[in-house]
């Protein structure tokens, strides 16, 4: 009997002592997270009790894709330079580049400017009548118009 005793005795333990497989499959299958056999309980209670513990999800919200539908990020990153201490590169880099926006934006409110405002002449040296009559008399003494020289 004393060489039965060693020999039925495990000495590798290779598998799982307390894994899900035994000897009553059926109940196995319908134990819980801690081994309770949930079978005699209702799908309707535990739904209810699930909803109350946070770990209930309805049909509608298992199809529903959680999924973002944009690719940008949620938060925009600062330039380094934005921070409270930053390094003296990264500041000079995000002046620089504060500064190259600025000019952009005074060349276009130049570029405007000249195509409206600077296109047309003022009023005092707009053409009126008396402008006219000049323009149309030169060449013609009668009218007091100059000559052209030749």
């Amino acid at each position: 009997t004393e060489l039965d005793r060693k020999t039925r005795r495990r000495t590798e333990f290779d598998f799982d002592l307390w894994g899900e497989e035994n000897n009553q499959g059926d109940v196995a299958e319908n134990k819980g997270k801690k081994g309770i056999d949930n079978s005699w309980i209702e799908k309707e209670t535990k739904v209810h009790t699930d909803t109350w513990t946070s770990k209930h999800r309805p049909k509608e919200g298992l199809k529903r894709n959680q999924k973002s539908k944009t690719l940008l990020p949620a938060v925009e990153v600062p330039h380094p330079g934005q921070s409270y201490n930053p390094a003296l590169a990264d500041h000079q880099d995000i002046l620089w580049k504060a500064a190259m926006v600025e000019i952009d934006k005074e060349k276009e409110q130049l570029r405007i400017e000249r195509l409206t405002t600077g296109m047309f002449p003022k009023k005092s040296d707009a053409p009126n009548e008396e402008t006219y009559f000049k323009e149309m008399a030169v060449g013609i003494p009668e009218l007091g118009g100059e000559q052209p020289e030749d």
